[in-house]
């Protein structure tokens, strides 16, 4: 699966017709200065996120620190430059994690069909019945207790990932569905 999306990346790169279009380059570019943030934070900051004096609170940024302090002193600027690291793990784990879950449900439920379908099917209603916010709240809460930075940041990937998997889930299920009814799947059986 992780292949055939670098194919797909790799010919989308190729394609003449995007290769001529500058906001395809210019949001490469983004990208890619972001991934780089992300890897690599003190080319961009010297400051270190950690250093907060009360004296400093709410100044006006000053050589490095382009956005200036907040409330406690902080420089806003380093925070968010080390801060690209967390945001981009949350969004690749909790990504991956809601596509597992719906390609788990969606094939399943697809491929079985019957009563099993139905089962999963009013079940991925039911997710999908639950206000986002609320579950988010309730349920980061409740995993989060543990101590430690980590622990809060997989939190919000295992809530982003529970709660996110529903939209995957239905596209996976429509498609073994529609596969199944094609003349090679048929063909296929016979032989």
């Amino acid at each position: 699966m992780f292949a055939n999306l670098i194919v797909d990346l790799l010919y989308a790169v190729l394609d003449p017709s995007l290769r001529r279009n500058w906001v395809f380059w210019f949001a490469s570019a983004i990208a890619l200065i972001v991934i780089l943030m992300a890897a690599f934070p003190s080319l961009f900051t010297p400051n270190d996120p950690a250093d907060c004096a009360l004296s400093r609170q709410h100044a006006v940024g000053t050589g490095w620190a382009l956005f200036g302090f907040d409330f406690q002193g902080c420089d806003i600027y380093a925070r968010t430059v080390y801060g690209a690291r967390a945001s981009i793990w949350v969004g690749v784990l909790s990504t991956a994690l809601a596509s597992s879950i719906g390609l788990i449900f969606g094939l399943t439920s697809g491929f079985f069909g019957g009563w099993l379908d139905a089962i999963l099917s009013r079940l991925t209603d039911i997710v999908l019945g639950i206000p986002l916010l609320l579950a988010a709240i309730v349920l980061g809460k409740r995993l989060s207790t543990g101590s430690g930075e980590s622990s809060g940041l997989m939190a919000v990937v295992v809530v982003l990932g529970i709660l996110g998997w529903t939209t995957a889930a239905r596209v996976m299920r429509s498609s073994v569905i529609s596969a199944k009814s094609q003349d090679y799947v048929a063909a296929a059986r016979m032989l």
